[in-house]
């Protein structure tokens, strides 16, 4: 059920789901920073919701298309042409951090309000957009061929735990940190999965315990690592 980052999930879970565990979310990432930020249509309180699980901590990667020719930070900081990027809802990495690029120099511009990630590929794919700052895992899980083909190449990162250089060295320094809070906090919590409010006790702690027996699974931590979900560091519903 895709839509405003989670947030069409979201109010379907508080307004017309049943309580009873048959019905969970996978929302995104920052979703839980939408009634924070006011924004409209959000009928649903984050404090109010059933936290069950997540894979644990991930991070952003900035891709480009390689018809681009762009191959690092630098190449783009000095690129002739302005390259476009594509984005989910305002509030999340994917809008906030190249428009704090752009504000240092970077010639880039965001376009944001893609219904999910499936339509974000896709724009990818076929050259509607030009990158994309967006997990490895969420790429790899639906459109491994983009990356196996050479097709989106990987410039940056915004976690410090990753391979690629952080975004953040190339920014000012007052936008370095704006831009390694942001990544902290959704990164940190990763892709949680959530129920309906007010569920019965016995069913969040049987829902608790399978994901917490899923994410320690050998053969899920087998599938997990090929597409490059987190796995070994997952955050438990009660956390």
């Amino acid at each position: 059920l895709p839509g405003g980052d989670g947030v069409v999930a979201l109010n379907h879970l508080v307004n017309k789901a049943k309580p009873d565990g048959l019905t969970i979310a996978v929302p995104g990432r920052n979703w839980f920073l939408a009634k924070t930020l006011g924004e409209p249509g959000v009928e649903f309180d984050p404090k109010d919701l059933t936290y069950i699980g997540s894979p644990g901590p991930d991070s952003h990667i900035l891709w480009v298309r390689s018809e681009t020719g762009i191959t690092s930070l630098e190449d783009l900081k000095n690129a002739s042409h302005t390259i476009v990027l594509g984005g989910l809802s305002p509030r999340t990495e994917t809008v906030i951090v190249p428009r704090i690029m752009a504000e240092d120099g970077f010639p880039v511009r965001v376009v944001p309000g893609y219904e999910g990630g499936g339509k974000l590929l896709i724009a990818l794919d076929q050259g509607e957009i030009q990158g994309v700052l967006f997990p490895r895992g969420s790429i790899e899980g639906r459109r491994a061929d983009l990356i196996e083909s050479g097709t989106l190449v990987p410039i940056a990162s915004l976690n410090v735990h990753d391979e690629l250089p952080r975004v953040s060295e190339y920014l000012s320094d007052e936008n370095a940190q704006i831009v390694n809070n942001i990544s902290s906090l959704g990164g940190r919590v990763g892709l949680m999965m959530v129920g309906p409010p007010n569920m019965p006790e016995d069913r969040v702690k049987a829902l608790r315990a399978a994901y917490d027996a899923m994410v320690n699974d050998p053969e899920w931590i087998e599938a997990a690592n090929a597409i490059s979900v987190p796995t070994g560091a997952a955050n438990s519903g009660e956390a």
